[in-house]
This record gives structure tokens, sequence and C-alpha cells, in this order.
């Protein structure tokens, strides 16, 4: 059993099928989108990075939502810690904590891609 005080999960299925009301089609399609997009947000995330703090904390807002919605627990967990913080004014920080989500966010591709082998349309979709 998952407590509140245990760390967060990678990816928290039991999350995720309460999210879609356990509807596999819907399953599908909020898996095959977030793979779909995965590469240019990874791609965004570091452009915004050195864009500055404010493309910076709009890029870490979208894709919050985007890894709430596929139930990412950890990457949300550190997206919502992260976001306005004072310490991404600084160009290095900034870098590395890009480095850190995209660390986070690569995790949760590598669990959704596993996840999505068992339904054969998302796989097929990428």
């Amino acid at each position: 059993m998952h407590r509140a005080t245990d760390p967060p999960q990678v990816f928290d299925l039991a999350a995720f099928q309460a999210l879609t009301l356990h509807d596999a089609g819907l399953q599908r399609l909020l898996i095959a989108s977030f793979l779909r997009e995965v590469a240019h947000v990874r791609q965004s995330l570091m452009v915004a990075s050195r864009e500055g703090f404010e493309a910076f904390d709009d890029a870490i807002h979208g894709l919050r939502s985007s890894s709430h919605f596929v139930a990412g627990r950890r990457l949300s967990r550190l997206l919502a810690a992260v976001r306005g913080s004072a310490s991404l004014r600084d160009d290095a920080q900034r870098e590395r904590t890009a480095r850190l989500i995209i660390e986070e966010l690569t995790a949760l591709e590598h669990v959704l891609r596993s996840e999505a082998a068992a339904f054969p349309a998302v796989v097929s979709a990428n």
C-alpha cells in the first residue's frame, strides 16, 4: 500500500485509472499523446531554460499539466516544487534544474512505454 509519506512513484497506475475512470480508450489516448510529444517537450524545456526565467516557468507549467494527466507523480511533484522558484532566475541553476526535470521526464517516458505495451494501438502510434 502506498502511504502519503512514501516517495512518489514515477507513474501511479491506480491514480491513472481513477483519472481516466478506467476507460482504456482514454488511457491509450493520453499515453499516446504524451509519448508523441515527449521529444518536443524535452527540446522545448532546454530552449526555454536558455531563454530565461519566464519562458522556463511557462514550460514547467505546461509540463506539469501533462504529467498530471498521465499520473507522473514524481515529475509532477518536482515541477510543483520548482515552479516560480526565485533560484531559477540564475542561469546555471535553471540549466541544472532543466537537466533534473529531463531525467524525471525520461524516467516517466520509459515507464509509460512499458505500460503502453498493454495497449497495441499506443505502441503502433509511435
